[in-house]
């Protein structure tokens, strides 16, 4: 109870709360134990589930039919419009998703089980958990749901699909209590796949064939046509020495000439259509055939261990002090407008707003995004709010949170030598491999390398998360930091943005220092207002440049609309198009940074998703889906409410320990401000986990007082 008494102007340090907590030990020790049963229980709970997969990939580069083709057009690739196959994922989702499919499949006899179908399979043996038995009967009672309507849904969970755009793959996915059941249904969902396809395109091709047959007709009536015109007025016309007659016979052959040519092209479309129709289709060629699937990929028991363990660490803490800390805190923190709740709260009622405002330029947020957005910012706010009020306030935090930061000048100074090098050489190595390419597109070449391009830059790519750092701490500095110093720190971070033609870096150059500059009171929210308006401003100015397009600069306001939507309300709507991934892979997208390094070093061969997304149409193109993406993909609804609560908990502990004055907790959590307002675009801690470590190892560094170099000499 001393130590929270204490009022220390350099802030509560971190220590002093480890130690209030580990006094507590006893209390951790039953909350983690309890988590530990509870994760065994619901582990021993829930049945067994067996995921049988097959992956296909289109033939979609198969020789084409060159009947009716000349040989130039015979050698050039098939039209595309006929064989879209992987090409449009649209054909997949609409074929698995209508209802015909989900009653299709409920009628495939499963013959371990006495022939009978997978419809009453499911009535008759389908296992859950307790609590998911005990939803279903509430909603029996309730009459909100009928039998046919429960089997129904129990076949449409069980059975998913996930297509690559960069393999031109699509995985098919069965899960079920039985291996071999799963087994069977998967190759009845690849046969109905097939067939469907199949009959898709045959329908598409007789429609082409049928309208080659009618152009053929309709063009063959107009060469006879021309050609009897032609006949009658050279026949009327034997002696024409005029020069008009002349001009008028030659004009009629010409007719007849390109009506003949129009013809003979339609007679050939007719014919190489008719050939396509009445040739096999095969749409598919299994690229992994499935297997009896030998281990559960559920439940994971280890996954229910980390996340209660985390819960009950979490909800111990908050106990132990409330016990400890007595503080009365002022309760006007809740507004300030750089809080993690404010940010949050702020950041989704804005993009619902302004949402109505963009005359339905995208399609319809979906119930998939309300609801993770509402679940996201309560649990976030909640957790958030009590962390920061329950852990223990020293001294007056405005004046504190103002004040500059004690920082190793020695640190920073050898940190800013090393950037101020190595900043302008990563630069001239990616402009030298662009210099190879056109230069008029020099901009758009350097964001294709940023992204597709090989990223062993060795030591030069510290460059990125140095100049971070630097900007980070020298803002909080300032004025003690030298104004030409600051500025060529400035530089430097615009030559790392420029390096690879991010918005990002531009983003969290302009966003920190008006955190940073606001929170030493030197501007206020009103500069802010205009400063964002400026910034939406010259990214759309970027994105032009950077795609090469200056001409669209030239548009109409709707061009700026469409960039506005594109970038600021898409991802919202595009979040509405993910679906919880089929990999058995735990959390292969939210930890795809960990499993990449596990690769590297041998330990493993993991699946690793790739660094760009595929694109989705909203209608407009994007491929970023919000900060709820990777825990969606990955665990559903529980892991958006689960790292909900952590990052609440997280933002609200950095907030707290700013604001008390910890000068490290101060750089993270400026950090943290840029990802917070970004995340209505997309995750940037977990997916970026290693700069977030390498940025709080580097501000750790320059900020440790011990680092001296004594050049003192004692005389002999």
């Amino acid at each position: 109870m001393q130590d929270s008494q204490k009022n220390k102007n350099q802030g509560f340090e971190f220590w002093d709360i480890v130690i209030q907590c580990a006094k507590h030990w006893r209390a951790y020790a039953i909350a983690c134990s309890a988590a530990v049963v509870v994760a065994i229980v619901i582990g021993i709970s829930s049945p067994n589930r067996y995921a049988a997969e097959i992956t296909i990939v289109d033939e979609n580069t198969e020789m084409d039919i060159s009947v009716g083709k000349d040989p130039m057009s015979a050698w050039l690739p098939k039209d595309p419009s006929i064989d879209k196959g992987i090409n449009d994922p649209e054909i997949y989702s609409q074929i698995i998703e209508a209802p015909e499919f989900d009653k299709a499949i409920a009628k495939t006899h499963i013959p371990t089980y006495g022939n009978i179908d997978y419809y009453h399979y499911l009535l008759k043996n389908h296992k859950e958990a307790w609590w998911n038995k005990a939803l279903h009967l509430i909603e029996n009672l309730l009459g909100d749901e009928n039998e046919e309507e429960y089997i129904y849904g129990v076949i449409n969970d069980n059975i998913k699909y996930k297509v690559s755009a960069k393999y031109q793959t699509v995985m098919l996915q069965v899960t079920d209590n039985d291996p071999e059941v799963a087994v069977v249904i998967v190759e009845a969902v690849h046969k109905y796949l097939h067939e469907q396809v199949v009959s898709y395109k045959q329908r598409f091709t007789d429609k082409l064939t049928l309208n080659a047959l009618n152009q053929r007709a309709e063009t063959g009536r107009r060469y006879h046509e021309a050609f009897d015109q032609y006949a009658s007025y050279a026949d009327a016309n034997q002696d024409a020495i005029l020069a008009g007659q002349q001009t008028e016979l030659d004009n009629l052959r010409k007719e007849v000439s390109d009506a003949f040519s129009r013809y003979n092209y339609a007679c050939q479309q007719y014919y190489h259509f008719l050939a396509r129709a009445q040739s096999v289709q095969q749409p598919f060629t299994v690229l992994k055939d499935v297997t009896t699937p030998v281990k559960p990929y559920s439940p994971n028991t280890i996954i229910w261990v980390l996340a209660l363990l985390t819960i009950a660490f979490i909800i111990t803490t908050w106990w132990v002090l409330s016990r400890t800390y007595k503080f009365r805190h002022n309760l006007n923190s809740l507004l300030d407008p750089f809080s993690p709740w404010v940010i949050t709260l702020a950041v989704w009622i804005a993009i619902i707003v302004m949402f109505q405002f963009q005359k339905d330029l995208l399609y319809p947020l979906s119930d998939q995004f309300y609801i993770c957005v509402t679940s996201w910012l309560i649990i976030f706010i909640v957790c958030s709010v009590a962390t920061y009020y329950l852990m223990p306030s020293s001294g007056n935090t405005a004046e504190t949170k103002a004040k500059d930061i004690d920082i190793s000048m020695l640190a920073f100074n050898t940190m800013y030598v090393i950037s101020m090098i190595i900043t302008p050489l990563y630069l001239y190595e990616i402009l030298q491999v662009v210099a190879m390419f056109d230069p008029a597109d020099m901009l758009n070449n350097i964001r294709l390398l940023a992204v597709f391009g090989d990223e062993s830059h060795g030591f030069l790519s510290y460059s990125y998360i140095m100049n971070q750092v630097l900007l980070v701490s020298g803002l909080w500095q300032y004025p003690k930091i030298p104004k030409w110093k600051l500025a060529t720190i400035f530089a430097a971070t615009f030559m790392s943005a420029f390096a690879i033609m991010e918005k990002g870096m531009l983003f969290f150059i302009i966003l920190v220092t008006l955190f940073v500059m606001y929170q030493k009171k030197r501007i206020k929210l009103r500069t802010i207002g205009l400063s964002g308006a400026a910034v939406i401003l010259l990214f759309f100015i970027i994105n032009v440049l950077r795609s090469g397009s200056l001409a669209s600069l030239e548009n109409n306001d709707s061009t700026l609309l469409n960039f506005f939507a594109i970038y600021i309300l898409s991802p919202s709507v595009a979040f509405g198009r993910v679906a919880q991934d089929i990999t058995t892979q735990v959390g292969s997208h939210t930890f795809q940074v960990p499993y990449l390094l596990l690769n590297q070093w041998g330990f493993g061969n993991f699946e690793i998703n790739i660094k760009t997304q595929d694109f989705v149409y909203v209608p407009l193109p994007t491929n970023v889906y919000t900060i709820f993406q990777p825990f969606f993909q990955d665990f559903s609804y529980r892991g958006v409410a689960f790292f909900a609560m952590l990052y609440g908990t997280v933002t609200g502990f950095l907030y707290r320990m700013y604001k008390n004055g910890n000068g490290i907790c101060r750089c993270i959590y400026t950090y943290f401000v840029y990802v917070l307002v970004l995340q209505f675009f997309q995750e940037n801690i977990f997916m970026n986990i290693v700069m977030v470590m390498q940025f709080a190892l580097f501000t750790m560094l320059i900020q440790q007082q011990t680092l001296r170099l004594n050049m003192k000499f004692k005389p002999a």
